[in-house]
């Protein structure tokens, strides 16, 4: 209310200085047409007075000292109500910073809390698998196998829930600024084992074509994070898909704005994404959609960290709709070993 208060009378204030400003302009019109059409020029004598001394006229004092006053006013005044301002200003951004601080804090609270839950789930979880897959190994019973096959599945995909939870905090905080050496192909193959029993439940058949003449790549992302990126995107493959579906990965060198980057393009003949959803959306957290089939899908935060990563890593992420099917382009910057 006050700096509401404060700028109408700012406006008050030019628009009087504007309207003084205009008559000043016409009398010194009139002046000059006056002079040059050599009329009688008419003057305010209450301003000026013919000095006997020097035979001219003069302007008188106190008219002077009254302008003098006038001007220091309003110069007192500017400095007032500029300071007012950087005043109000600095408080402002006290608040605003004392309100960050706090939201801060309490993102950092809930991420120790988060990644301390989870890690105390972690373990237990550890355990029941491992006891699972040494039923599964000892057990010759077909239905039993496959219980505990189904079984594993859900405890796997619970597992992959919770390791998100634990980047969470590494993702906020962490900055990517050093290169890191990382062999691509053994880190696509070794998601390629983690992942077998999806891939073996749906007989999926995953192709890598690539033109890589160096094995490890200097890629500017951490390994542990370009693991979780590929995983991400090959567990949606997997996911958004009927059986018998097929996952192409590409890996190539490009050169874009003078600088090398390596694209890693993960596509599938799966259910592909609506026509008309806006893929922006598709990376904020828990965003909802209906599908052709008018069931209702979600992104969850898989793509909502992906993207966050590769921000971070100073990389992008594209999504495109095939005629049948998603494609994902990576763009990673890459370094050439010295």
């Amino acid at each position: 209310m006050l700096i509401t208060g404060q700028m109408i009378w700012w406006l008050i204030f030019f628009f009087n200085y504007q309207e003084l400003y205009k008559n000043l302009l016409i009398k010194n019109d009139s002046l000059i047409l006056s002079y040059l059409n050599e009329k009688h020029i008419v003057f305010d004598e209450e301003a000026f007075y013919f000095d006997e001394a020097t035979k001219q006229y003069q302007i008188k004092k106190e008219v002077l000292e009254q302008r003098n006053e006038f001007l220091n006013k309003n110069k007192r005044m500017l400095i007032f109500e500029g300071s007012f301002f950087l005043l109000v200003f600095f408080i402002i951004s006290i608040l605003i910073l004392m309100y960050y601080h706090k939201q801060r804090r309490l993102l950092e609270e809930k991420n120790i809390f988060l990644n301390s839950f989870t890690h105390e789930l972690k373990t237990p979880i550890t355990a029941i698998k491992l006891n699972l897959q040494t039923l599964q190994k000892k057990i010759k019973d077909n239905l039993l196998k496959q219980l505990i096959s189904n079984s594993l599945y859900e405890i796997n995909l619970l597992n992959q829930k919770l390791s998100r939870i634990l980047y969470n905090k590494e993702i906020h905080i962490s900055n990517f600024n050093k290169p890191n050496d990382i062999k691509i192909l053994d880190l696509i193959q070794n998601i390629i084992n983690e992942l077998e029993g999806e891939i073996a439940k749906k007989n999926v058949k995953i192709q890598i074509n690539h033109h890589l003449e160096i094995n490890p790549l200097r890629l500017n992302i951490p390994s542990q994070w370009l693991l979780f990126v590929l995983k991400e995107l090959i567990l949606n493959s997997l996911k958004y898909s009927n059986d018998d579906v097929t996952i192409d990965i590409n890996i190539d060198k490009i050169n874009r704005y003078l600088k090398k980057y390596i694209k890693i393009t993960i596509s599938d003949n799966g259910w592909g994404l609506p026509q008309n959803i806006n893929f922006k959306k598709l990376f904020e957290p828990y965003t909802r959609y209906h599908n052709e089939n008018g069931y209702i899908e979600g992104t969850g935060l898989g793509l909502y960290y992906i993207e966050k990563i590769i921000k971070k890593s100073k990389g992008k992420i594209k999504i495109k709709n095939q005629e049948k099917g998603l494609t994902i382009e990576l763009y990673l910057q890459s370094y050439e070993k010295t």
